[in-house]
């Protein structure tokens, strides 16, 4: 009678143990996913890919409408050697501007603008309005020294917390733009698609030859002139 009447009591024990446990590693879990730094990290790396994915669309929507233009003006400078290389110069000129301006928009402007958590959380709170003070104070008053008249560590604590708990429900990925990588990966597809388009109807390959191999321009391009160079001449013998 002793056992059977202690057994209800052991398994609520272990029941409520086992709850204890589920609550507890729950909170570690919740702590560990809605961390302030280790959130701003996720959105930052969000944002640094998303900002990197938007600059390659959009080069290869550059390269794509330059590959289109080059050979068109291939065909209407004709034979030119001359014209042909200015133009060939010009497009690998463009082209080299291209690639510096993805490199610096889509790596270097992101990595340097949100490096620093407080200007990741202003950039969320224009993202998020209403966390958008609570979040800053919270990166702010946690990475300031101390000094006096600053708030109690408590408070800092407690806002911390609370922060956290609020960012606990912010799905990263939302503060991202949703239409800037389809908008640039539209633009691209439309540029391939139109060279391929340009390569089966007009005579692109006419116009890369154009450029390519243009036969070399008599006397250096010069033209004959219609004017005689030199008036008629006397000569007086002695």
């Amino acid at each position: 009678g002793l056992y059977h009447l202690s057994l209800p009591g052991v398994g609520r024990a272990w029941g409520r143990y086992a709850d204890l446990r589920r609550v507890w590693a729950g909170d570690i879990v919740a702590a560990s996913r809605t961390s302030i730094p280790g959130y701003l990290a996720l959105v930052r790396a969000l944002v640094v890919r998303h900002e990197a994915r938007r600059a390659v669309w959009w080069t290869v929507g550059a390269l794509g409408a330059l590959a289109i233009l080059l050979p068109l003006m291939g065909l209407v400078i004709g034979g030119s050697r001359t014209t042909a290389l200015a133009v060939l110069g010009a497009g690998g000129l463009v082209a080299i501007l291209v690639l510096i301006a993805a490199v610096l928009i889509g790596y270097v402007v992101p990595h340097r603008r949100y490096a620093k958590d407080a200007d990741l959380a202003r950039w969320i709170g224009t993202r998020f309005k209403p966390i958008a003070s609570d979040l800053l104070s919270a990166v702010e008053l946690t990475q300031a020294p101390a000094r006096k008249g600053a708030p109690s560590p408590e408070l800092v604590e407690a806002l911390v917390e609370s922060t956290a708990m609020r960012l606990d429900g912010l799905d990263p990925a939302s503060f991202l733009p949703p239409r800037d990588v389809p908008v640039a990966r539209n633009w691209a597809l439309a540029a391939v698609g139109l060279n391929v388009l340009f390569l089966a109807v007009l005579p692109v390959r006419a116009g890369w030859r154009h450029l390519i191999a243009s036969p070399t321009d008599p006397f250096d391009g010069a033209e004959q002139s219609a004017v005689p160079l030199v008036d008629d001449l006397s000569a007086t013998l002695t």
